[in-house]
């Protein structure tokens, strides 16, 4: 029995091209799909189709149908949805309400009436699922980019509606939960749509595969076709310019948070001309350690010495983008009348490096151009060291290393936080933090 029957669907955002065009899609009452596309290929416009957001909170022209179960999903009220539909988001402070994870998690179900006794187990079972039970009272912001998608997920699977949705799938999550959040999926009894832009090898397990592109959905048979269309070649990183030597070096630090972790960095140092990485767990301290790294929190002990300011890519994007277009983000503090000739030609640069359009309203962009305004803006300033937090979240392989060669080229250090393998083959060292440690990892030869 076809449970999603979706029609020549086609929307465009007010004054656009069309970001979907004709897309149709049937899938089995239970079906689990996972759909591959690029940055920008309109995965999240579909999912907020299905959804009713839009063109209910941003205006736009839809066509089409979406039935699930005999109900049209397009253009329905949001409310009717409820208990039909959820959609785990790509950004999940965007869905977050309240300000701890375990009002978070009782939210939903306290506004529908359940029972204080049987709400508060209920909540007790997604905390101990999700792993979160040590962040009960903790604040949703503070949270690492993994744990606050496993919010998500928690909530997700305690609503436990027959059609869930999940987007940028992957994002945030670290080997081991990537693997337990499909487990959750594929023994669930729901009909499942997980986009991604980069593939992983736990979607092995969904029952059904396609691409999205140009708008349009198309079927693969199976998770082998899908991964031959995925393009993981390295390609040679560019020329690093040379410039002054500089060293990020820290030793003895302890960094310590409340309800959450205590880590210990023996000694971690980077240097100009180097891609260095630091992997760990999700919740293990990797971005912790970066604020400290670049000033912004306070370390409980040990010393940071930097010769230089040290550039820092937020995990979330949205934390660092503040001025109305891309060229004020890129032309700050002046303003791009006040440029000098070498400055304002290095912005022009970094505009054609990154594919970014000067007079584009920055806060508008989608993720994927977000990240490359962030990276692009520290091309302009041109720090001698950058920490990347996850530059990967929203990209794709290819995409992420691109950026990552740009800013090599410059000749900065980088201290590169990542959940994505491919990309450690990239890092001429590698930190780990194992037990609360960070140790640097020795390969032999």
């Amino acid at each position: 029995m076809k449970s999603l029957a979706v029609n020549n669907l086609s929307f465009n955002y007010k004054g656009c091209q069309r970001t979907l065009d004709g897309l149709s899609l049937k899938l089995e009452r239970g079906e689990k799909l996972f759909v591959l596309g690029l940055p920008g290929s309109g995965k999240t416009t579909f999912l907020r189709c299905l959804a009713g957001f839009l063109p209910a909170f941003v205006k736009g022209d839809i066509e089409g149908s979406a039935v699930f179960e005999g109900k049209e999903l397009l253009n329905a009220d949001t409310q009717s949805s409820l208990g039909t539909l959820s959609l785990v988001g790509q950004n999940p402070e965007e869905q977050f309400l309240c300000t701890t994870v375990s009002d978070e998690l009782a939210c939903a179900f306290g506004n529908q009436g359940m029972p204080v006794q049987k709400l508060g187990e209920l909540v007790d079972w997604g905390l101990a699922a999700y792993d979160l039970e040590k962040q009960r009272n903790q604040d949703l912001l503070s949270l690492s980019g993994g744990q606050k998608r496993r919010v998500l997920l928690a909530i997700d699977a305690m609503l436990g509606c027959p059609l869930r949705l999940y987007d940028s799938f992957y994002d945030g999550l670290d080997e081991k939960w990537k693997a337990i959040a499909t487990r959750s999926i594929i023994e669930s009894d729901a009909t499942c749509i997980c986009m991604s832009s980069r593939i992983d090898q736990s979607a092995r397990l969904f029952s059904s595969f396609a691409l999205l592109k140009d708008g349009k959905l198309t079927r693969v048979p199976d998770f082998q076709s899908l991964e031959a269309r995925v393009d993981l070649s390295i390609q040679p990183g560019l020329q690093r310019r040379q410039r002054e030597p500089v060293m990020l070096q820290a030793s003895d630090l302890e960094i310590s948070y409340r309800g959450g972790f205590d880590l210990k960095v023996p000694s971690l140092r980077v240097r100009t001309g180097e891609t260095v990485g630091l992997f760990g767990e999700n919740g293990s301290g990797k971005t912790s350690l970066a604020r400290v790294l670049c000033g912004l929190d306070k370390v409980r002990s040990g010393k940071v010495i930097c010769e230089s300011r040290i550039g820092y890519l937020f995990q979330n994007p949205d934390y660092q983008i503040f001025l109305p277009t891309v060229m004020d983000e890129l032309c700050y503090p002046s303003k791009p009348a006040r440029l000098s000739q070498a400055r304002k030609a290095r912005v022009e640069e970094a505009l054609k490096a990154f594919g970014l359009a000067p007079d584009a309203i920055a806060t508008m962009l989608p993720p994927s151009s977000r990240k490359a305004l962030q990276a692009a803006v520290y091309y302009v300033l041109d720090r001698p060291i950058c920490i990347l937090d996850e530059l990967e979240a929203s990209l794709d392989f290819q995409s992420a290393m691109r950026m990552l060669r740009l800013l090599e080229s410059t000749g900065a250090g980088i201290l590169l936080i990542t959940h994505d393998k491919a990309l450690q083959s990239l890092c001429s060292r590698v930190y780990q933090i194992e037990d609360g440690i960070v140790k640097e990892v020795v390969h032999e030869a």
